[in-house]
C-alpha cells in the first residue's frame, strides 16, 4: 500500500483555452530511466493506492494528480521522488537513514572503552532517530539481534560508553542507524580497540640529585 498524498493542484489550459481545475484522478507513477510507468491509479477523494505485483522490486516514486482534460500536474522532475521497495515476500522496506560516520574505538584507563562516531543526513533520507551499537569480544561474531546499547539520535558527534573491560581484551564494535519508523541501515563496519586495565608500572627506585645553585 502506497500513501497517495495530494502534492500540488492540477494546472495547465487544455488546447481550448480552458482550465479545468477539478481532479480527476491521482496516478502513482514509478520514475523510470527512458519514461515513467503508471503504477496504480485512485479516485479524487483517496488517500491511497493499492500497488500490485511489486514483490522484489525497488523503485522511485510519485504522485501526481490529473484534471478533468487529462493534463498532469507540473514537471515530474520537481515532484517529490521517494524510493519504495518491497522484499520478495512483497513486504514494504522502508527507507533508511545513512549509516554513521568516523567510528573509532577509544580504549581508556581502567579497562573501559568508548565509542565514537558522528551521526549523518542527507535530503530525502530519514534522519537517525536512534543509534544501536553492537558489541562483541575477543573471535566472537557481533550478533545484531539485540543491540547493546541505544542513543538518541541527531547529525552530530556522540559517544557511548561501552562499559569496562579485562585488561588485554579485544572489543569490536558496529553502530547503525535507525529512522523514527524502526528502519534500521545494515552497515557492517567494524571499529576495535584493546582493553588497557594495568596500571602504570610503580616506580622502583627514587634518586635525588642536588645542584649547587
Amino acid at each position: 500500500m502506497i500513501l497517495a498524498r495530494r502534492l500540488h493542484q492540477p494546472a495547465g489550459f487544455d488546447r481550448r483555452g480552458l482550465r479545468p481545475d477539478f481532479t480527476s484522478r491521482y496516478e502513482v507513477v514509478a520514475r523510470e530511466v527512458a519514461t515513467d510507468t503508471v503504477l496504480a491509479t485512485a479516485a479524487p477523494d483517496a488517500s491511497s493506492a493499492l500497488v500490485t505485483g511489486a514483490d522484489g522490486s525497488d523503485r522511485r516514486v510519485y504522485v501526481r494528480v490529473v484534471n478533468a482534460a487529462g493534463l498532469a500536474d507540473r514537471d515530474p522532475a520537481l515532484f517529490d521522488l521517494r524510493r519504495v521497495a518491497f522484499d520478495g515476500d512483497g513486504q514494504l522496506i522502508l527507507p533508511v537513514p545513512l549509516a554513521p560516520a568516523q567510528l573509532q574505538l577509544v580504549a581508556l584507563a581502567g579497562g573501559r572503552v568508548e565509542a565514537r562516531f558522528r551521526g549523518r543526513s542527507r535530503r530525502r533520507l530519514p534522519a537517525p532517530a536512534t543509534f544501536r551499537v553492537y558489541v562483541a569480544t575477543g573471535g566472537d561474531a557481533i550478533g545484531y539481534g539485540m543491540p547493546t546499547l541505544t542513543l538518541a539520535g541527531g547529525a552530530r558527534a556522540l559517544t557511548a560508553d561501552l562499559g569496562a573491560f579485562a585488561h588485554g581484551t579485544a572489543v569490536r564494535a558496529v553502530v547503525r542507524a535507525v529512522s523514527s519508523a524502526g528502519a534500521e541501515e545494515q552497515n557492517t563496519e567494524e571499529a576495535a580497540a584493546t582493553a588497557d586495565a594495568q596500571a602504570p608500572a610503580a616506580v622502583t627506585s627514587l634518586g635525588v640529585e642536588v645542584t649547587p645553585g
